[in-house]
């Protein structure tokens, strides 16, 4: 019962922690912890262990696992929801000419220019 007292005290949240907070997880390095920070920056926050595999380069799903069991974990996502081990779809909406459509990683979409922005295709 100990240990798992210990773990839980050790702690570091993906979606907060520093990249000081980040090197002291056994696995993770500092180059690690950079890419991490800079994803969370520009993706937002991690929702699940797969999530962190699909969007850090060089962290795959059994590395990902290893860095949970080493104490980094997920604790709020949005709305103070717990992440679970669910793989959920991230999903967002782009407007194109003024039309608002939906963009799903599970389900990619090519959008189509229109007839007068495609250049050479005149007969």
């Amino acid at each position: 019962m100990s240990l798992f007292l210990s773990g839980a005290a050790n702690a570091v949240d993906l979606n907060s922690a520093s990249r000081e907070q980040l090197v002291s997880v056994n696995g993770i390095g500092p180059k690690t912890a950079e890419n991490i920070i800079r994803e969370r920056q520009r993706g937002g926050p991690f929702l699940s262990r797969q999530d962190l595999s699909l969007r850090v380069k060089g962290i795959g799903k059994k590395r990902a696992d290893r860095l949970f069991e080493a104490g980094l974990e997920i604790t709020e996502v949005s709305g103070g929801q717990v992440a679970g081990e669910a793989y959920p779809v991230r999903s967002t909406s782009i407007n194109v000419n003024g039309k608002k459509r939906s963009l799903s990683a599970a389900e990619p979409k090519l959008i189509k220019p229109h007839r007068e922005n495609v250049k050479g295709n005149e007969k």
